[in-house]
């Protein structure tokens, strides 16, 4: 049970490194993604591309004209930015740790069921 204990101390440790793209709110009980802007109006144009970006979509003539490709391609590229800034990477990396550390007690589990250990846990899948 120890060596139970070790990888579930160290994956804590870790999670609190790792887990930054989320942010809990106690008060509503939801979690927020921060998105830094360089003011009002990097917001308001960010709100534009994405109204703007949806408004091209379903445009039924929305490949007509050099403008409008002009700026669907802008509005893509901001979003794309956009989306790429809330990519939650950290917690990619403490999420493939994690695996790494159950498929370690996986078989650190199935190691002491060949021995005969009864103090083994006989399901952790």
């Amino acid at each position: 049970m120890e060596w139970k204990t070790k990888v579930f101390d160290k994956l804590q440790e870790r999670a609190y490194k790792h887990f930054d793209t989320l942010k809990y709110n106690a008060e509503t009980d939801d979690f927020e993604v921060k998105i830094y802007l360089s003011g009002y109006v990097d917001l308001a144009c960010t709100i534009a591309d994405l109204l703007n970006l949806c408004i091209i979509a379903t445009e039924k003539e929305a490949t007509s004209g050099e403008l409008m490709e002009d700026d669907m391609n802008n509005s893509i590229n901001n979003i794309l930015r956009l989306t790429f800034r809330m990519l939650p990477v950290s917690e990619s990396m403490f999420l493939n740790e994690a695996h790494c550390a159950f498929i370690y007690m996986k078989e650190k589990a199935e190691q002491k069921r060949k021995n005969g250990d009864k103090n083994s846990d006989a399901d952790l899948s």
